[in-house]
């Protein structure tokens, strides 16, 4: 990782949600756009965030650093990852595991490396932790969703093992 040495936790302060809410935000592009963020209150469409989206995103990260890092039998767990460089936050990431399925799966929900971080090995390491925090868990199966137009991550993601396995298409009504 190209001499940084980062610090892998799941965030369970609210002060430091709230922090990554704000980081989150700040490194957002519209390539990240993707169904998830139709399907709620984050994108207003394809090419633009929610006028709202750090309020938004407060809201829900701020929802998950109580949640317990393991779940009970039949539930998800839905938790905030985030790493730490020098002290400082370089990335979040949204992580749920769901056990109970008949194949146990995580999704992760969201991934964002601060922009001054990436390239430098942060992400990967991050990703490699998060599958090991997965099977940990006897999760088999790792999904994740990207932005259409977000062709450096999908080369990424690409470049660590993940490979499509269907399409989501939307279709805008009057």
């Amino acid at each position: 990782m190209s001499g940084l040495q980062a610090e892998f936790d799941w965030c369970r302060k609210r002060d430091d949600a709230v922090r990554l809410g704000r980081l989150f935000a700040d490194n957002l592009t519209p390539s990240y756009i993707s169904h998830a963020e139709l399907q709620g209150p984050r994108a207003l469409d394809p090419a633009t965030w929610s006028p709202d989206i750090g309020a938004i995103l407060e809201e829900d990260l701020t929802s998950r650093v109580d949640q317990p890092l393991d779940a009970v039998a039949g539930e998800k767990t839905r938790l905030l990852a985030c790493p730490r460089v020098g002290g400082d936050f370089a990335a979040v990431s949204l992580v749920s595991f769901s056990r109970s399925a008949p194949v146990a799966y995580a999704e992760i929900e969201d991934m964002v490396v601060v922009a001054g971080a990436r390239g430098q090995g942060i992400g990967r390491a991050f990703m490699n932790w998060i599958a090991e925090q997965a099977k940990r868990r006897g999760i088999k199966r790792l999904f994740l969703e990207s932005g259409v137009t977000n062709t450096h991550a999908h080369e990424f993601f690409e470049e660590i093992g993940f490979h499509q396995v269907s399409l989501v298409m939307m279709k805008s009504l009057p």
